[in-house]
């Protein structure tokens, strides 16, 4: 493995830390904003309100999947990722609160 294989490998993780920072922080906003709590939003999504803390601090490694629920959860259009060096656009999921079944609803797989 070449320095500017490790270069590359080492950019892509800093931007993703970025952007799970920074959608962290606009998921606790926007939770707030809407008066939900974790519970309240574990009880909407099916996503451990641990595991929420995790993702709002910073610390949790979410999927799309589980970014897409609490996006759907928040009942946000989009919750951004802007506000890093890294990330210049807003990250959109593209999926409206209909795309997107969380556990335990009708529709869902699980």
């Amino acid at each position: 493995m070449s320095s500017d294989d490790r270069t590359a490998g080492r950019d892509t993780d800093d931007t993703w830390n970025a952007v799970r920072r920074a959608f962290g922080r606009n998921l606790r906003a926007e939770r707030n904003r809407q008066k939900i709590s974790m519970v309240g939003l574990r009880d909407i999504t099916g996503v451990d309100f641990g595991y929420i803390g995790e993702i709002e601090r910073g610390t949790g490694n979410p999927t799309l999947q589980v970014m897409a629920k609490l996006t759907w959860g928040c009942k946000s259009q989009s919750l951004t990722c802007a506000g890093t060096s890294h990330a210049r656009r807003p990250c959109r999921t593209g999926l409206s609160r209909g795309g997107v079944t969380p556990r335990g609803s009708a529709g869902s797989s699980r």
